[in-house]
């Protein structure tokens, strides 16, 4: 089952996208656009590829090269699945979630802005009771949830998930306080955030960035998460065969235990 179809890539659609960037000055969208709608032209016609190595964890949908997306600040080759949408986190993130989940039972689970395709897996996984909860989603177990300020009673989860969130929220203190508060003792978090994770430094912005960001994470935040967990342990998901899913070579989870 397709979760999301992307449309067919043509030149006429790159040549009238590419049109409007020009009018409206976004060149560096304009750049990175062009270069990835050829790569993605090339993919969808089978030009110069090869066989079809790649295989999406979530789905096992198999083919030569993924959908590459792009904005105006970065390149992302082979990200989203064109069968299930899954992206790069995610594909790590079903090796890291099944680690934890599979030889173990009746966790309580709650999970933040919950991906369709991750649903399915954690599911999949063993018998707990899994629980979703996101600020503007509706289609959840427990909906209008403030991330920095929730309504759960202490100690209510065994483990918490919650995936490219933190930078949304204007305090993102309160909002590790606040999963660490929600957490049993000796529970754990995996949180994954965005970052460029060559650098240490976090840099802030005077303002939501595009995409809704207050932050580009560093490993810095490794400080902040230890004000509010007793341990923190960095994994790079690409551990995970991850040539082979298309799981970026920094794509970083962390483990954080109450």
């Amino acid at each position: 089952m397709i979760d999301k179809k992307y449309k067919p890539r043509t030149v006429k659609n790159l040549v009238k996208r590419s049109y409007f960037l020009i009018l409206s000055g976004q060149w560096s969208s304009l750049g990175n656009y062009i270069f990835v709608e050829i790569l993605n032209i090339l993919n969808q016609n089978n030009i110069f590829y090869g066989k079809k190595n790649i295989v999406c964890p979530l789905c096992n949908y198999k083919n030569h090269s993924f959908i590459h997306l792009c904005n105006s600040l970065e390149i992302s080759l082979n990200s989203a699945c064109q069968n299930c949408d899954s992206r790069s986190r995610h594909r790590g993130l079903y090796f890291l979630y099944r680690k934890y989940l599979l030889n173990s039972s009746e966790k309580k689970i709650l999970h933040f802005a919950p991906e369709k395709s991750l649903k399915k897996a954690i599911k999949s996984f063993a018998d707990h009771q899994y629980f979703t909860t996101d600020l503007n989603m509706i289609d959840v177990s427990f909906p209008r949830e403030d991330v920095q300020a929730l309504k759960f009673e202490n100690n209510s989860f065994d483990i918490i998930l919650i995936n490219h969130v933190l930078e949304h929220v204007p305090n993102d203190n309160k909002a590790m306080s606040e999963i660490s508060r929600t957490l049993k003792d000796n529970g754990c978090a995996i949180i994954t955030i965005p970052g460029n994770w060559k650098k240490m430094k976090t840099k802030i912005f005077d303002k939501p960035s595009k995409n809704g960001h207050y932050r580009d994470y560093g490993f810095e935040v490794i400080n902040k998460l230890e004000n509010h967990f007793r341990s923190i342990n960095k994994v790079n998901l690409f551990r995970f065969d991850g040539k082979k899913h298309a799981i970026k070579k920094l794509e970083i989870a962390f483990i954080c235990k109450k």
